[in-house]
């Protein structure tokens, strides 16, 4: 149940790409600059319908062409297919089919399709963002409480409507007052929801983190600080004065984030690079390993293997060759990966925007 045929027209400088992955590992290698990220960057597109590279997706389309399009083609479950079709016009919006009927959201594609990225700096902005640690907690909670989705899109709507009134010259205390009581409900909503996922999370993240590092001990805990939800209608109330001088409302679930320990202490402050990016690698796969999706969770690896040793890449191949993901991971080396722990690896060569399937 994964993806078996992609294929890519006009984005970046792929003109026109065809591959027929495999189900486990897929080796994208080649020169920098040729076009492997780009393979993996449509991957996340077909899925999200966003770009881990650019907020621009026009800048996605390659020079000189109209549209961009990336079709995926899917054994789903029962042996049924399933295909999926990404389509933007220059300047326009895109369109998504799921087996040719219009996809009612991207949420829904998602479900279909999970995907995780994991780039170069992604452990930098674990340990640097709060809202790259936010997405990626929300991103978990997506794909196991159904409800989710909906109580945080309601609640992001009232929030914006709060935050209108803030905005306003002369305040209107009592439809202050208004946004205040409907946001409560679904604030609290959301926030249930993320609490119970961080509860089921948490004990599949050391396990994994152990056989990553090696360490033989569960090193790695993680929390959620829930952004001021200790009653939150009266910490609304008691911060009236300073949301409207500031036009926005300070605290709620948009400022919630993921607090990591390593050995007992901040994982940002004495975890070294390596072991940071093992512990993100850690928590994205546990992720992963939760989700009861129609087609395998695919995982994307920018160049990650190259950054680290030769044990903790290993490691990491091993770990994945166990898991049952589809996975594609760039290089520009692939001697040094290990694929002998892998069934029918397959190696993809990309030169100059052109991709050929090459021998293992």
């Amino acid at each position: 149940m994964a993806l078996r045929s992609l294929v890519i027209n006009n984005t970046r400088n792929l003109r026109h790409v065809e591959l027929e992955p495999s189900p486990g590992l897929n080796v994208i290698w080649g020169d920098n600059g040729s076009g492997k990220t780009s393979i993996l960057e449509a991957i996340q597109i077909l899925s999200t319908g966003k770009s881990f590279r650019t907020h621009q997706l026009d800048d996605v389309l390659t020079h000189g062409s109209k549209m961009t399009e990336i079709l995926g083609r899917f054994d789903g479950r029962f042996g049924k297919a399933k295909e999926i079709l990404w389509q933007r016009q220059d300047g326009l919006r895109r369109q998504v089919t799921i087996d040719k009927r219009k996809a009612l959201s991207a949420g829904e594609v998602a479900k279909i399709l999970p995907v995780r990225a994991i780039l170069p700096d992604s452990h930098y902005r674990f340990r640097q963002q709060s809202k790259y640690r936010r997405n990626i907690l929300d991103w978990g909670v997506f794909h196991v409480e159904h409800r989710f989705q909906e109580s945080w899109r309601d609640f992001q709507r009232c929030l914006d409507q709060r935050n209108r009134v803030l905005k306003q010259r002369g305040i209107n205390f009592a439809e202050l007052k208004t946004w205040d009581e409907k946001i409560v409900d679904f604030a609290t909503a959301v926030t249930e929801a993320r609490d119970a996922y961080v509860n089921e999370w948490q004990p599949s993240i050391g396990p994994l983190v152990d056989e990553l590092l090696s360490l033989g001990g569960h090193y790695v805990s993680i929390r959620l600080e829930t952004g001021g939800m200790d009653d939150y209608g009266l910490v609304l109330r008691q911060n009236h004065s300073q949301d409207i001088k500031l036009g926005y409302t300070q605290f709620g679930p948009h400022r919630a984030d993921i607090l990591v320990d390593f050995c007992g202490k901040p994982y940002g402050s004495v975890a070294s690079q390596g072991q940071q990016k093992m512990v993100l690698l850690a928590i994205l796969l546990s992720q992963m390993s939760d989700i009861d999706s129609e087609i395998a969770p695919v995982l994307l690896l920018d160049d990650v293997p190259s950054e680290l040793d030769h044990q903790h890449r290993d490691n990491l191949l091993k770990l994945l060759s166990k898991k049952g993901f589809q996975v594609f991971v760039t290089t520009t080396d692939p001697n040094i990966l290990a694929l002998e722990t892998w069934e029918s690896p397959k190696l993809f060569h990309v030169k100059h925007g052109e991709v050929t399937e090459t021998s293992c």
